[in-house]
């Protein structure tokens, strides 16, 4: 059977042996380590018996909301370095304008995951 055809949450057995799960449409994780394994569509794999279903697959992918915060301050951190950069090119107003616009950014994504984190 090729990759394609195992459902996403499926299990099945690799050509080098190995057990993975289907995790997207390419992507596969092994049962033993943390690395994501990219599949070629086409790949012959083998399906095993008694595979998560995919619900339970959604459910054991879910991330921690810290996870998700220390995330998004490493992408707020490289905007504001970024933005620093920025201090000769544009005028003090459109700076401090972006800057509060980024700030406010931020606030609104992390107000949004709690409201998330509330409802769960």
């Amino acid at each position: 059977m090729k990759f394609h055809d195992i459902a996403i949450g499926q299990r099945f057995e690799a050509s080098d042996g190995a057990v993975y799960l289907k995790t997207s449409p390419m992507l596969a994780s092994p049962e033993v380590g943390n690395a994501s394994r990219f599949m070629a569509r086409s790949a012959q794999v083998k399906p095993l018996d008694g595979a998560a279903s995919p619900a339970k697959v959604a459910e054991d992918k879910l991330l921690r909301t810290n996870d998700v915060v220390a995330a998004f301050d490493v992408f707020y951190g490289r905007c504001t370095q970024e933005l620093a950069r920025c201090d000769n090119l544009l005028p003090a107003e459109r700076l401090e304008s972006l800057r509060a616009a980024i700030e406010a950014g931020r606030g609104d994504f992390l107000a949004a995951l709690a409201r998330q984190n509330h409802t769960k």
